[in-house]
């Protein structure tokens, strides 16, 4: 019932960008981005710093969580389902779709590009996460626990964090085309996971930052694939 409660949540979420920013003025019937406006430019040079050091701060945390056998039943939190693919999926296709049948190219690529993220920031998380096979804080082996690309089940999937993966790489093209504040919503999904100990702090740190890259990369990346005609929808590869 939640997760429907959030789908139906997130749909008018989409309405409303759509009613508040208008329809955009086509050219040439295909999608130019040009006019796209983003909240500002990233500082490459200040940025790699700084996701260090956070991935730092965040493995020092790791041994200060101290977790006891009643961790393990620690219920999910709502937030939780604002992380899972899920929700995200059906979501980043019905921004797409919503913005083609009103022809609000804006939210038509911000979904477009929510999509892409998702599966790009999957795709390197699910690598790292059967590549360290390190063990959830809950299992109480402690944070220094790796076992190297040996596949011991989901108990044994702790780094990154899939959920801050993908809230973040959902999330991310809609704070970039909409408005900054909506970067609290994956915030609180990676805060989330490491409160009832299905993470360490440095797993959501990482997955946040894996999220947010590969969001901000597509938000910004100039692309022609989808567009309007008189006709509906194009597709241009």
């Amino acid at each position: 019932m939640k997760k429907q409660i959030y789908t139906f949540l997130l749909l008018i979420l989409c309405a409303s960008f759509a009613q508040a920013k208008g329809k955009w003025k086509i050219y040439n019937s295909v999608l130019d981005t040009s006019y796209v406006k983003h909240q500002g430019s990233l500082n490459y040079k200040l940025a790699i710093p700084i996701g260090a050091v956070a991935i730092g701060t965040g493995f020092a945390l790791d041994h200060t969580i101290h977790v006891n056998d009643s961790d393990h039943y620690q219920k999910e939190k709502a937030i939780a389902y604002l992380g899972d693919i899920k929700l995200l999926g059906p979501a980043a296709v019905t921004m797409a779709l919503t913005g083609w049948a009103i022809k609000d190219e804006k939210l038509a690529l911000t979904g477009q590009k929510s999509m892409e993220a998702m599966v790009g920031a999957a795709a390197v998380s699910a690598l790292l996460k059967n590549s360290f096979n390190r063990a959830r804080p809950y299992t109480q082996e402690g944070p220094n626990s790796y076992y190297f690309f040996n596949r011991k089940g989901q108990d044994y999937r702790s780094l990154p964090s899939g959920h801050a993966t993908l809230a973040f790489a959902f999330f991310t093209p809609l704070a970039e085309n909409y408005s900054r504040w909506i970067y609290l919503v994956p915030a609180a999904v990676a805060v989330q996971r490491a409160v009832v100990k299905q993470h360490w702090p440095s797993d959501v740190i990482v997955g946040s930052i894996i999220g947010w890259g590969m969001g901000y990369f597509i938000a910004h990346k100039k692309t022609r694939r989808l567009g309007f005609s008189e006709n509906g929808l194009c597709i241009y590869l």
